[in-house]
Parts: structure tokens; C-alpha cells; sequence
């Protein structure tokens, strides 16, 4: 799952982290539109610095982006690497 959100954080592009995916939430039980999510308070807003989770692999990627200087990464183009159905590499400035 870590994967799924460091591709938004590291791609080309506006990165994008949907209600809740801080938190690991799943979405409600009820597929109906208007309780199709968790209620995000239950989760006493983790905060927690382990790396394993949701909430720390996003906070140690914004921490590598403000760190890294803009011309080394936010302003560098993204390169594909080797692209097959289960597998995207990609290089992007000289963050390694």
C-alpha cells in the first residue's frame, strides 16, 4: 500500500492524498454514497513517526521534497525506466 502513495509524492504532477489515507482508513461498511467513509476523529489524528505506517511514509517523503533543492528534484524532469504490467521504475533529478 506505501507504494500507492509514494508514486503521487515522487511523480511529475500535483501530489494527492485522498480523505483518510493519512490514517489507513478503508471506507465504511455500507456501500451507499453517503456513508461510503469513516469518520476520521475515531482515529485520534495518528501522528505516529514509525515509517511502517500510512501517516509516516507520507512525513518522511514531504520531509525528502523540502529537503532536496528544488532544481534537484521539484523542477526536474521526470525519466520511465523499465515499464512492464506489474512494474513502473522511474528516475526523476538526482534524488536516489
Amino acid at each position: 500500500r506505501r507504494s500507492f502513495v509514494t508514486y503521487p509524492l515522487t511523480a511529475e504532477g500535483l501530489p494527492i492524498i485522498y480523505y483518510g489515507q493519512e490514517q489507513e482508513l478503508k471506507g465504511a461498511s455500507k456501500m451507499e454514497a453517503n456513508l461510503n467513509r469513516e469518520a476520521l476523529w475515531p482515529t485520534q489524528f495518528r501522528q505516529d513517526s514509525n515509517t511502517a505506517g500510512m501517516y509516516g511514509t507520507i512525513r518522511t517523503i514531504n520531509a525528502l521534497r523540502k529537503r532536496v533543492p528544488a532544481g534537484d528534484f521539484a523542477q526536474a524532469e521526470q525519466e520511465q525506466g523499465a515499464v512492464r504490467d506489474d512494474l513502473f521504475v522511474f528516475v526523476r533529478g538526482k534524488v536516489v
